[in-house]
């Protein structure tokens, strides 16, 4: 049995939303973040451009600094790049929605692994007791669509 736990994503080439019209990934497994060696994320920065662009549920914020930070963890494969992100202020929450693709510079095939990255949001002003928000829709990300009390998205091992 594998000591680290691995999140498999279908395929991070071009063709795999191609195929299924657009459908996204799909996930078999799941992840821990201890299953980062260092067990901190991978800061990132947005980069436009990436293809097949989704939104993907973070995992984590924390305000940092006087609170006009906030640090957004997620996971998402090892050939996904940040593309874009968006936050929306009000006097009671921020809303936040990362946007995930494939990185088009990745060539030739990519290893099914999942990575824990973040990225710094700025805010406007201090985060103080306002509520934060992740906008973007439930499945969206490491863990897949929600499943059933009692069933698995990991088939039974054989034997």
């Amino acid at each position: 049995m594998l000591a680290g736990l691995v999140l498999l994503l279908t395929g991070c080439g071009r063709g795999a939303d191609a195929e299924s019209g657009g459908a996204g990934r799909v996930v078999t497994g799941r992840v821990s973040p201890g299953g980062q060696a260092s067990g901190h994320p991978q800061m990132v920065q947005p980069s436009p451009g990436m293809m097949d662009v989704r939104p993907v549920r973070f995992t984590g914020a924390t305000p940092v600094g006087d609170g006009r930070t906030l640090q957004v963890r997620f996971w998402s494969g090892k050939c996904d790049g940040l593309d874009h992100l968006s936050v929306e202020e009000s006097n009671a929450q921020v809303e936040v929605t990362l946007f995930v693709g494939a990185d088009p510079a990745q060539t030739g095939p990519c290893p099914q692994l999942a990575v824990l990255r973040a990225v710094d949001v700025q805010l406007s002003r201090p985060l103080g007791d306002r509520k934060i928000v992740d906008r973007a829709p439930q499945g969206a990300g490491p863990e897949g669509p929600a499943l059933a009390p009692g069933s698995s998205s990991i088939p039974p091992a054989d034997g």
